[in-house]
């Protein structure tokens, strides 16, 4: 069933190429050759580039698997082949064995198959689509690793785009029931050696204090200098 899920999706061009996780001939490695490449055509330009990375909490085992279904449906798995992946998703009761001694069954409403070779592929199709939450944002995937990317001359202009794309983003998690792991949220900005820029820490602020309408605990957007428990997201400047 992977193969023929794979290549239908692959034949039809339905996975975005912005994703590098757990598809063929694609890995780590042609991400960060991706985004260095990015980065160093943008540095040439004399442009800035401003870099969001975000990582979802417990993505894998949070999927819903209603909406996973839905997505499933409208990229044309229908018939006999949907109906399977429904037997495959509900009604999943697992257990726990220990010295020969079985846990109660419980069943399980949301995440993707714990090491089965779906689970990851289905992963990367429920996520597919956060490419769509804007046309200026640039967009590296690996998995549930996203890493978001604006480029331009002026760090003002920067920030005011970065700030108002990003502001879509909640509204996307809150629909897919996901939710953003801020502790692993980092922020960078990538700047030609020869340019002064002293306004790291008002970017910071301004990226960061978004108020996210998601289902999550932690909160998308922080005050600048504040975190979930008094932890401050991660930001940097490079050269």
């Amino acid at each position: 069933m992977y193969k023929r899920l794979f290549g239908y999706f692959v034949e039809n061009k339905f996975l975005v190429d912005n994703q590098f996780g757990f598809t063929k001939q694609l890995s780590t490695s042609m991400a960060i050759l991706r985004l260095v490449d990015q980065i160093a055509t943008e540095i040439d330009k004399d442009n800035l580039t401003m870099g969001v990375f975000i990582d979802l909490s417990k993505a894998f085992d949070t999927i819903d698997h209603h909406i996973l279904l839905d997505k499933l449906f409208m990229y044309g798995i229908r018939g006999n082949c949907f109906d399977w992946f429904n037997s495959y998703l509900t009604e999943r009761k697992p257990y726990v064995c220990l010295n020969e001694v079985k846990s109660d069954m419980l069943c399980v409403n949301c995440g993707v198959p714990q090491g089965s070779i779906l689970g990851p592929l289905l992963f990367i199709i429920y996520v597919n689509d956060i490419v769509n939450i804007s046309n200026i944002l640039q967009m590296i995937l690996f998995a549930d690793d996203t890493n978001i990317f604006v480029s331009g001359p002026n760090i003002n202009e920067l920030c005011l785009s970065m700030t108002t794309e990003l502001s879509k983003l909640p509204q996307w998690f809150k629909l897919n029931k996901l939710s953003l792991n801020i502790k692993k949220t980092n922020f960078i900005v990538f700047k030609p050696r020869t340019m002064l820029l002293h306004y790291v820490a008002d970017v910071s602020a301004t990226i960061y204090n978004i108020n996210s309408s998601g289902p999550s605990t932690e909160p998308w957007g922080m005050p600048y200098g504040t975190g979930q428990n008094g932890d401050c997201p991660s930001r940097r400047r490079a050269d």
